[in-house]
């Protein structure tokens, strides 16, 4: 296989009229072969902006969405691949086999019952939140101190839109030294964050590299999200030396969002969500 972007291949058809080319059965085979380059590190095949993965198929290959749906639902019948589910959207495919095997013949048009038990059915979002406080009050409402205090006093406009989503499981916040007096710290707490102390290095001057931040939510994250059943982890700040647990949040299939100021934000943190492995919002 070259390579090639699905988007560039042609999938043949049991007709060659371009007119009914959408109507026309797909061949396994072959959308099979798509599939395999078209996945990810992880054995996923999916629509970058997360919209329904037959839909996006559908676009990249001229097909009718009937057609692709009833090619993934063959495939995940014959048990070359595991179709996933959030809220009723058929929105990846996992490739369990990536080789055709002329022994796996499928007898009937299609096995809608099979390939319906093939499904994970996946329940609602869940979430792990981390907030680099400093990198935060260091970044939103800058030449307004009213608005910064009142945005420090007050996270729902962080927490609730994540709230609207899905379930929190837990929302942890690193604090340096030099925040411990500010209000936010009890009012962090209130609102549902677990705070951790990051003490500066005693005799350090004061500079991003002398507090313990990066080092301690690196740590503290990669064992949640290791050994937790959270769909996704919500990272608030925009520094790049968070892009490796980014990566491993990802590899341990979680959905990504970096929530930062957009003077903060990262050219890594652009470049990943260009190439679809992220989400970004801006504050």
């Amino acid at each position: 296989m070259d390579g090639s972007p699905i988007s560039s291949l042609t999938l043949p058809v049991s007709a060659t009229n371009a007119q009914t080319q959408k109507r026309k059965r797909i061949n396994l085979r072959s959308f099979l072969e798509l599939l395999v380059k078209e996945r990810n590190a992880l054995g996923y095949v999916l629509d970058p902006k997360g919209r329904s993965l037959p839909r996006h198929l559908s676009e990249k290959l001229g097909f009718g969405y009937s057609a692709v749906l009833k090619a993934l639902e063959e495939l995940a019948s014959m048990g070359y691949i595991q179709l996933e589910e959030h809220k009723g959207s058929l929105y990846r495919a996992k490739i369990l086999i990536d080789v055709w095997d002329e022994n796996l013949v499928i007898t009937t048009p299609i096995l809608i019952e099979k390939a319906q038990k093939a499904f994970v059915r996946k329940g609602p979002r869940t979430f792990l939140v981390f907030l680099d406080l400093e990198n935060l009050t260091r970044n939103i409402s800058k030449g307004n101190p009213r608005e910064k205090m009142k945005r420090l006093n007050d996270f729902s406009w962080l927490l609730n839109p994540i709230i609207a989503k899905g379930k929190i499981l837990l929302a942890v916040a690193f604090v340096t030294n030099s925040e411990a007096g500010l209000p936010p710290i009890m009012q962090l707490s209130r609102q549902g964050f677990y705070p951790v102390l990051c003490p500066r290095q005693l005799g350090v001057v004061a500079t991003k590299d002398a507090d313990t931040v990066d080092a301690k939510l690196d740590a503290f994250a990669k064992v949640l999200i290791e050994h937790s059943d959270a769909t996704d982890v919500i990272l608030i700040t925009g520094d790049a030396d968070f892009q490796p647990l980014v990566t491993f949040a990802r590899f341990n299939q979680k959905t990504v969002t970096v929530v930062s100021a957009s003077q903060a934000l990262s050219g890594r943190f652009l470049d990943m969500e260009q190439r679809g492995e992220i989400a970004i919002e801006l504050v």
